[in-house]
Formats: structure tokens, C-alpha cells, sequence
């Protein structure tokens, strides 16, 4: 993400989770981590969206949830963005889920919540 854009998610997600109790903690390779995270916190970790315009006009939100915007180290809960000088990627775990609906002729893309695992065809 770019870094101006992940300054502003950095310190929002910092203080939600401060409130939650869960202390900052250092981990290798993260920027962001809580101590004593378990699975039962996800529901009240935060959500990010991503809005997308062009020429003023609104071309749709990507609704990210905690499943896609955080990883457990160990016991610890991190936050699986990282800052960019240029550019912010929609990387693969927050694609996960998600429809990209991608409308040529009109030059715009949509979202859609979706199970991944129904594409499968089922168990084999």
C-alpha cells in the first residue's frame, strides 16, 4: 500500500486493537503485531475498504475483512500489509472470497463477496 495510505491504516488499526487490550509486540518481517491474539478476536478486529473512482465518480468498494488483512505468528496476530513508495498491490490474501468483476467496455471493476471453494466443483 502506499505508504501515505498505510500511515493512516497503520495508526487506525494500532489504536482499535490497543482498545482491545492486545499489546504491540515486535515480530521479524512484520511492521505491526499484538500479543495474545487468539482466533475468538477476528470479529472485532477491523475491516478496511478500498474505494475506487474515477473522474469523480464512484466505481465501486473492496470490502476487506480481519480474515484477509491479518496472519497469526505463533500466538501473536499481525497486520499482512506493507508499505509501498509507489504503488499498493491487492495481494492474494485479500483477494481471497472476493469476485473481480472486470467491465471493459465501461472501464470499470466490481466486487463481490464469493465462496472460493464452490468454484472447486465440490469433493473430488
Amino acid at each position: 500500500m502506499t505508504q501515505l495510505a498505510y500511515n493512516v491504516l497503520e495508526h487506525a488499526v494500532e489504536e482499535h486493537v490497543k482498545r482491545l487490550g492486545m499489546p504491540l509486540v515486535r515480530r521479524h518481517g512484520y511492521r505491526l503485531c499484538f500479543s495474545g491474539a487468539t482466533q475468538a478476536a477476528f470479529p472485532h478486529l477491523p475491516t478496511m475498504t478500498l474505494h475506487f473512482e474515477e473522474g469523480g465518480e464512484e466505481d465501486g468498494d473492496l470490502v476487506i475483512r480481519p480474515q484477509q488483512l491479518f496472519v497469526f505468528v505463533q500466538r501473536d496476530i499481525c497486520l499482512a500489509v506493507v508499505p509501498s513508495e509507489h504503488m499498493t498491490i491487492i495481494g492474494v490474501m485479500q483477494q481471497v472470497d472476493t469476485r473481480f468483476v472486470y467491465d471493459m467496455t465501461a472501464g470499470k471493476i466490481h466486487f463481490a463477496p464469493e465462496r472460493c471453494s464452490d468454484d472447486t466443483g465440490g469433493p473430488n
